[in-house]
């Protein structure tokens, strides 16, 4: 998928697996429960958009950020972070999907 912007509007189980966007952008968009599997996005940016418990399995996010989405529940295995942007916030609770344990400072 190429050259395109998709504004908006309610994409909530989108089926987007094995997709692969250039110079795309998603803005302001419900994608939650969406499925990214194996897709490739070249950077292609999310502003301000809800990507709650969205499969992201086996799709690289290097160069995706995502500081302005909500991304609870993302579903992924781990490596598909690696050069993701993403808030000091957002990154506390991508922690526990890496196995970590967050201990609060006393």
């Amino acid at each position: 998928l190429h050259h395109f912007t998709v504004s908006g509007g309610n994409w909530q189980y989108a089926n987007f697996s094995g997709a692969v966007f250039r110079a795309a952008a998603f803005e302001g968009c419900d994608i939650s429960d969406g499925v990214f599997l194996e897709s490739r996005l070249d950077g292609a940016p999310f502003r301000d958009c809800k990507l709650t418990r969205c499969s992201f399995q086996r799709t690289p996010l290097k160069g995706v950020d995502l500081s302005t989405d909500n991304i609870e529940g993302l579903l992924l295995n781990g490596p598909e972070l690696e050069g993701a942007v993403v808030t000091m916030l957002q990154a506390a609770g991508l922690a526990k999907l890496l196995g970590l344990k967050i201990k609060e400072e006393q």
